[in-house]
Protein backbone atom coordinates (compact mmCIF):
# COMPACT_ATOMS: atom_id res chain seq x y z
CA UNK A 1 0.00 0.00 0.00
CA UNK A 2 1.20 3.43 -0.78
CA UNK A 3 1.87 5.95 1.40
CA UNK A 4 1.07 10.45 0.82
CA UNK A 5 4.76 11.58 1.15
CA UNK A 6 6.71 12.88 4.03
CA UNK A 7 6.54 15.77 5.19
CA UNK A 8 3.06 15.87 3.54
CA UNK A 9 1.25 19.62 4.99
CA UNK A 10 -1.38 18.31 7.67
CA UNK A 11 -4.91 20.52 7.22
CA UNK A 12 -6.89 20.30 10.78
CA UNK A 13 -10.50 19.37 10.82
CA UNK A 14 -12.96 19.11 13.47
CA UNK A 15 -15.59 16.28 13.33
CA UNK A 16 -18.81 15.99 15.50
CA UNK A 17 -20.92 12.85 15.43
CA UNK A 18 -23.59 13.49 17.96
CA UNK A 19 -22.25 14.76 21.06
CA UNK A 20 -18.74 13.61 20.15
CA UNK A 21 -16.20 16.13 18.53
CA UNK A 22 -12.67 15.03 17.34
CA UNK A 23 -10.06 17.02 15.58
CA UNK A 24 -8.22 15.51 12.95
CA UNK A 25 -5.11 16.28 11.22
CA UNK A 26 -5.56 15.26 7.51
CA UNK A 27 -3.25 14.77 4.52
CA UNK A 28 -4.02 14.04 1.09
CA UNK A 29 -1.78 12.96 -2.22
CA UNK A 30 -4.78 12.40 -4.75
CA UNK A 31 -7.38 9.85 -3.53
CA UNK A 32 -4.85 8.71 -1.00
CA UNK A 33 -5.28 10.53 2.77
CA UNK A 34 -3.52 10.15 6.09
CA UNK A 35 -5.83 10.79 9.04
CA UNK A 36 -4.01 11.60 12.74
CA UNK A 37 -6.41 12.05 15.39
CA UNK A 38 -5.03 14.84 17.67
CA UNK A 39 -4.85 13.72 21.50
CA UNK A 40 -7.21 15.98 23.70
CA UNK A 41 -6.26 16.17 27.29
CA UNK A 42 -5.00 13.35 28.95
CA UNK A 43 -5.15 11.61 25.89
CA UNK A 44 -2.58 9.54 24.69
CA UNK A 45 -1.17 10.00 21.50
CA UNK A 46 -3.82 7.98 18.98
CA UNK A 47 -2.36 6.12 15.94
CA UNK A 48 -3.35 7.55 12.27
CA UNK A 49 -4.65 5.49 9.49
CA UNK A 50 -3.85 5.33 5.90
CA UNK A 51 -6.72 5.49 4.26
CA UNK A 52 -7.67 5.33 0.35
CA UNK A 53 -11.12 6.17 -0.61
CA UNK A 54 -12.89 5.20 -4.03
CA UNK A 55 -15.94 6.82 -4.99
CA UNK A 56 -18.33 3.88 -6.61
CA UNK A 57 -21.16 6.47 -7.50
CA UNK A 58 -24.40 6.72 -6.37
CA UNK A 59 -23.58 8.10 -3.05
CA UNK A 60 -21.50 4.89 -2.62
CA UNK A 61 -18.32 4.80 -1.70
CA UNK A 62 -14.88 2.22 -1.03
CA UNK A 63 -12.60 3.12 1.75
CA UNK A 64 -9.44 1.10 2.26
CA UNK A 65 -8.64 1.91 6.01
CA UNK A 66 -4.92 0.44 6.86
CA UNK A 67 -5.80 -1.75 3.96
CA UNK A 68 -8.91 -2.95 5.07
CA UNK A 69 -11.97 -2.45 2.77
CA UNK A 70 -15.40 -0.61 4.21
CA UNK A 71 -18.27 -0.25 2.18
CA UNK A 72 -19.84 3.10 2.53
CA UNK A 73 -23.08 4.86 1.72
CA UNK A 74 -22.29 8.51 2.01
CA UNK A 75 -24.79 12.16 1.53
CA UNK A 76 -24.46 15.38 1.80
CA UNK A 77 -27.20 16.48 4.09
CA UNK A 78 -26.52 20.12 4.62
CA UNK A 79 -23.62 22.24 4.90
CA UNK A 80 -20.67 20.50 6.38
CA UNK A 81 -23.24 17.40 7.16
CA UNK A 82 -23.08 14.24 6.29
CA UNK A 83 -25.05 10.56 6.60
CA UNK A 84 -22.78 7.78 6.31
CA UNK A 85 -24.27 4.26 6.49
CA UNK A 86 -21.77 1.61 7.29
CA UNK A 87 -22.90 -1.90 7.44
CA UNK A 88 -26.86 -0.90 8.17
CA UNK A 89 -25.06 1.45 11.32
CA UNK A 90 -25.82 5.24 10.22
CA UNK A 91 -23.75 8.15 11.87
CA UNK A 92 -24.76 12.27 10.81
CA UNK A 93 -21.37 13.73 10.59
CA UNK A 94 -20.68 17.54 10.63
CA UNK A 95 -17.08 18.48 9.52
CA UNK A 96 -15.21 21.81 9.47
CA UNK A 97 -11.97 23.27 9.07
CA UNK A 98 -10.62 24.15 12.35
CA UNK A 99 -11.71 27.68 12.06
CA UNK A 100 -15.17 27.39 10.96
CA UNK A 101 -15.58 25.11 13.64
CA UNK A 102 -14.33 27.73 16.05
CA UNK A 103 -16.52 29.96 14.80
CA UNK A 104 -19.76 27.82 15.18
CA UNK A 105 -19.16 27.07 18.49
CA UNK A 106 -19.01 31.17 19.58
CA UNK A 107 -22.34 31.37 17.14
CA UNK A 108 -24.16 28.19 18.58
CA UNK A 109 -22.56 30.33 22.05
CA UNK A 110 -23.99 33.84 21.08
CA UNK A 111 -27.30 32.09 20.02
CA UNK A 112 -28.01 30.08 22.99
CA UNK A 113 -28.44 32.98 25.63
CA UNK A 114 -31.91 34.36 23.43
CA UNK A 115 -34.39 32.83 21.30
CA UNK A 116 -33.46 30.65 18.34
CA UNK A 117 -35.15 29.71 15.64
CA UNK A 118 -35.18 26.37 13.97
CA UNK A 119 -34.81 26.37 10.55
CA UNK A 120 -35.47 23.77 8.10
CA UNK A 121 -31.75 22.54 7.16
CA UNK A 122 -33.04 21.39 3.48
CA UNK A 123 -36.53 20.88 1.36
CA UNK A 124 -38.99 18.43 2.44
CA UNK A 125 -42.04 16.94 3.94
CA UNK A 126 -42.80 16.85 7.69
CA UNK A 127 -44.25 13.44 8.37
CA UNK A 128 -44.48 14.17 12.32
CA UNK A 129 -44.45 16.81 14.50
CA UNK A 130 -43.73 16.20 18.14
CA UNK A 131 -44.18 19.54 19.80
CA UNK A 132 -47.16 22.15 20.31
CA UNK A 133 -46.97 25.72 21.24
CA UNK A 134 -46.06 26.58 24.44
CA UNK A 135 -44.36 23.12 25.50
CA UNK A 136 -41.30 23.26 27.04
CA UNK A 137 -38.13 21.46 25.21
CA UNK A 138 -34.81 20.05 26.50
CA UNK A 139 -31.60 20.14 24.70
CA UNK A 140 -31.55 17.04 21.99
CA UNK A 141 -35.31 16.61 22.49
CA UNK A 142 -37.25 15.53 19.25
CA UNK A 143 -39.15 18.31 17.46
CA UNK A 144 -40.24 16.85 14.30
CA UNK A 145 -39.31 14.58 11.70
CA UNK A 146 -38.93 15.56 8.25
CA UNK A 147 -38.62 13.53 4.99
CA UNK A 148 -36.12 14.70 2.21
CA UNK A 149 -34.51 12.44 -0.49
CA UNK A 150 -36.25 9.56 0.38
CA UNK A 151 -34.99 9.67 4.14
CA UNK A 152 -36.26 10.82 7.16
CA UNK A 153 -34.59 13.23 9.33
CA UNK A 154 -35.59 14.33 12.93
CA UNK A 155 -35.10 17.81 13.92
CA UNK A 156 -34.12 18.51 17.73
CA UNK A 157 -34.15 21.03 19.72
CA UNK A 158 -30.16 22.86 20.09
CA UNK A 159 -31.23 24.22 23.43
CA UNK A 160 -33.61 23.90 26.05
CA UNK A 161 -36.46 26.14 26.35
CA UNK A 162 -40.50 27.09 26.02
CA UNK A 163 -41.93 26.08 21.51
CA UNK A 164 -43.39 29.49 20.17
CA UNK A 165 -44.25 30.74 16.88
CA UNK A 166 -45.05 26.65 15.92
CA UNK A 167 -45.63 27.37 11.74
CA UNK A 168 -45.67 23.67 10.84
CA UNK A 169 -48.29 20.51 10.48
CA UNK A 170 -47.77 17.10 9.41
CA UNK A 171 -47.90 16.78 5.50
CA UNK A 172 -46.46 20.18 4.69
CA UNK A 173 -44.15 20.67 2.38
CA UNK A 174 -41.31 22.74 3.09
CA UNK A 175 -38.51 24.67 1.66
CA UNK A 176 -34.46 25.31 3.07
CA UNK A 177 -34.55 27.34 5.81
CA UNK A 178 -38.37 27.11 6.40
CA UNK A 179 -38.83 28.69 10.04
CA UNK A 180 -40.86 25.79 11.90
CA UNK A 181 -40.83 27.49 14.91
CA UNK A 182 -38.92 29.51 17.80
CA UNK A 183 -37.61 28.31 21.28
CA UNK A 184 -37.21 31.08 23.31
CA UNK A 185 -34.99 30.21 26.56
Amino acid sequence: MKTPPKGAAFQRFVTRTGEVERVLEISADGDLFQVRPVPGEGEPNPRGSIVQWTVLGHGRHLFLIDGKPHLARMHRSGAGEYRIDVGGAERIVRAADEISARANRQESARAASGPIEILAPMPGTIIQVMVSEGDPVVRGQALFTMEAMKMQNEITAPMAGVITELRVEPGQAVEARFRFCRIEP
